[in-house]
């Protein structure tokens, strides 16, 4: 009989005894200092920003497809087409670290320091400012949660991983 009464009903689920299920999500993403509007939106000069694709789409992209070639370059004509408009936190993290791969390790015959600018007098962004650029919209990456933010956080990761590799082979 005792043994009847420490039983429980299999009816009733007890609660979990660590923790809560799901883990709770922040309301809001945290916002950066260090973003301005000028930067959230920066495009380099479409000259630079051809040399950029060209080497993704030449040494990333052949191995590693994560765009239609028609889609990715409408989408990027779009995007030079309407500068001051807003465009998604995951599309710009894509082109800038598209961008940081093009501008790290430039191939022989190019200046590790590119020869245009993005107004007179002013300096190029290097790939370190690219990655920079694109890590500052990660929370509202995470926010969108859809294919073009996989996309991106796996370029990013690749060129992220190009700038550990330039720094192995640098020292």
């Amino acid at each position: 009989m005792a043994n009847e009464h420490s039983e429980k009903p299999p009816e009733i689920i007890l609660p979990p005894r660590v923790g809560t299920y799901p883990p709770s999500l922040p309301a809001v993403s945290p916002k950066f200092d260090g973003v301005t509007a000028m930067d959230a939106t920066y495009l380099p000069p479409r000259e630079l920003c051809d040399y950029y694709v060209s080497r993704f789409f030449q040494e990333v992209h052949c191995t590693h497809w994560f765009y239609a070639s028609e889609t990715f370059h409408s989408r990027l004509e779009a995007t030079y087409a309407s500068k001051d408009e807003q465009h998604s936190p995951s599309w710009l993290c894509s082109l800038y670290s598209i961008f940081a791969i093009g501008a790290a390790n430039p191939k022989e015959g190019q200046s590790s320091t590119n020869e245009h600018s993005s107004s007179p007098g002013s300096e190029p962004k290097t790939a370190t400012d690219y990655v920079s650029l694109a890590k500052q919209l990660i929370p509202s990456i995470y926010d969108e949660a859809d294919i073009d933010s996989i996309r991106a956080l796996a370029i990013l990761v690749g060129a992220l991983g190009n700038m550990a590799d330039r720094k192995l082979t640098c020292e």
